[in-house]
């Protein structure tokens, strides 16, 4: 609860040029004050943008780009990332292309960016329909992660992030799937902090490991081939699906696969399926829309060999 603070005295120790702060537009506004007792000497610049999938583009970069330009930002300056992961992955995309390299944090303030875009220091955008086609692997600087932002979050952003939640239970917590079991309905107050510590701290242990995605960091893609697949496959049918709700039904998909294939029991299989289906929706496919989701799933850049 304390992030501010940790900030303050990261900023302190290290001395920037100046700070440039990239806010989602509605985190600016439930959070106006968020960075009013930050003492810094160096200027600060801000910068709103729209905390939309649909930002996640070169033109999202570029103007910021020009922005950074514009204020004769040098390359010593520290890019603050303040929202959720669209925020988390074009600020980290900014900031390792800008002048060949700044420095950054995240500071993530919705469930799904805590347990995944803030951490792990991969950073993209998307290129049309295909999400993340472009991007950089680099580490932050910092991610200071604080529990305050969840309180103001809209339940369709708890159930996307409790999807990657789910997936981490599943290849790396046995006790954390098993007390997941036991929730009724996914909200805040089902929903505990030491559960998200656990998972970020997984992935952090996953990346120290392997940064840049050579073998062991593969087991985060969990429900992520298929997962980013029904992601894209909205987006051309003008939809919304959140990144997590993809995942989940990537779980659902991929562990059926994975039954298939006498890699986990059919028990396994139903008992991962049947609590996904008790919590998320499942959407209703046609065969032609299995052949273009088949198609974007090809094309995925977790998939290094051919798809299944």
């Amino acid at each position: 609860n304390n992030s501010i603070h940790e900030l303050q005295k990261f900023i302190s120790k290290n001395k920037y040029a100046c700070l440039f702060i990239i806010f989602d537009d509605q985190v600016a506004t439930l959070h106006p004050h968020y960075f009013s007792g930050l003492l810094a000497d160096c200027p600060i610049f801000r910068y709103i943008i729209k905390g939309s999938e649909l930002s996640k583009n070169i033109r999202s970069v570029s103007s910021i780009w020009k922005e950074l330009l514009t204020n004769n930002v040098p390359k010593n300056a520290l890019i603050v990332n303040l929202g959720g992961g669209t925020i988390c992955d074009i600020g980290g995309f900014v900031a390792t292309t800008y002048k060949r390299g700044t420095h950054f944090i995240n500071i993530p303030t919705t469930l799904l960016a805590m347990l995944d875009a803030a951490i792990g220091g991969k950073n993209g955008i998307n290129v049309g329909n295909i999400k993340n086609a472009v991007g950089t692997i680099q580490l932050p600087q910092r991610v200071f992660t604080d529990p305050q932002f969840l309180h103001t979050l809209p339940q369709r952003e708890i159930m996307s992030g409790f999807g990657e939640l789910i997936k981490y239970a599943l290849i790396g917590d046995e006790f954390l799937w098993d007390e997941l079991q036991h929730i009724q309905k996914i909200d805040l107050d089902s929903i505990q902090y030491e559960w998200i510590c656990k998972a970020a701290n997984y992935k952090k242990k996953i990346v120290d490991e392997d940064l840049y995605d050579e073998g062991k960091r593969h087991v985060l893609n969990f429900g992520h081939t298929i997962g980013h697949a029904l992601e894209s496959f909205c987006l051309t049918k003008k939809k919304k699906l959140s990144h997590g709700h993809a995942v989940a039904l990537g779980i659902c998909c991929e562990s059926w696969i994975s039954y298939l294939h006498h890699l986990i029991s059919k028990k396994e299989a139903i008992t991962i399926k049947d609590f996904i289906s008790r919590h998320y929706v499942i959407p209703k496919l046609t065969i032609d829309d299995f052949e273009l989701i088949y198609k974007i799933a090809e094309n995925d850049k977790k998939n290094a060999t051919t798809f299944i």
